[in-house]
């Protein structure tokens, strides 16, 4: 799961499963939250059609835990 790139509020790691590497997950800080999204793209780059689900924290959590809740 190597960082495929960060700025100051987001972060984006790449999911390996075998050689297919078309899932990301993204993570974004916003007012004291974190999102949670996965970024599914095939080899040309679209979107997948099951892509950008995830969840956003609830409270500001700790440096070793955070919980996602899903929509």
């Amino acid at each position: 799961m190597p960082i495929q790139s960060f700025d100051e509020n987001t972060i984006r790691i790449t999911l390996f499963v075998a050689d297919d590497k078309s899932r990301t997950w993204v993570l974004t800080y916003r007012n004291d939250r974190i999102k949670l999204k996965h970024d599914h793209r095939p080899e040309d780059d679209s979107e997948d059609k099951v892509t950008q689900y995830g969840g956003t924290t609830t409270n500001s959590g700790s440096s070793s835990l955070q919980f996602f809740p899903a929509y």
